[in-house]
């Protein structure tokens, strides 16, 4: 089938790229290996048909990219920083947390934060 096809071909392309890649990186140098990325990336960008910019020719879309700012974006701009200042004060002016060494038990376990008085048990009621 036409499925087969493709992945036999997918899977050939596949192994002779690796092994290409296992021959590059046991034999040439870093210089070599940088070499030969930029040539295959030229031999890519040549048969996606790109068209190349000389020097004297200017790219539109350039030219077109750079507005200047609003002060609707200016002022979005401002509010970002002034968050991020605002998270920074935070922590900074932390407020230390209070001592409660007083509240643990002898076991060294904390109380309930909730201030609530537990529930007396059973068999504390038979013992008095």
């Amino acid at each position: 089938t036409i499925q087969d096809l493709m992945m036999f071909m997918c899977t050939a392309k596949f192994d002779v790229e690796s092994e290409q890649l296992a021959l590059i990186e046991e034999y040439l140098s870093t210089q070599e290996k940088q070499a030969e990325s930029e040539r295959k990336d030229a031999e890519r960008k040549k048969e996606e048909g790109f068209d190349s910019i000389s020097d004297d020719e200017e790219d539109p879309s350039t030219t077109e990219a750079t507005q200047p700012s609003s002060e609707r974006t200016l002022g979005k701009r401002r509010a970002e920083t002034t968050s991020d200042n605002l998270i920074q004060l935070d922590d900074t002016d932390e407020v230390p947390l209070p001592d409660n060494s007083h509240l643990q038990e002898e076991s060294g376990t904390q109380r309930r934060s909730s201030g609530r008085v537990p529930k007396r048990l059973r068999q504390d009621e038979d013992f008095e």
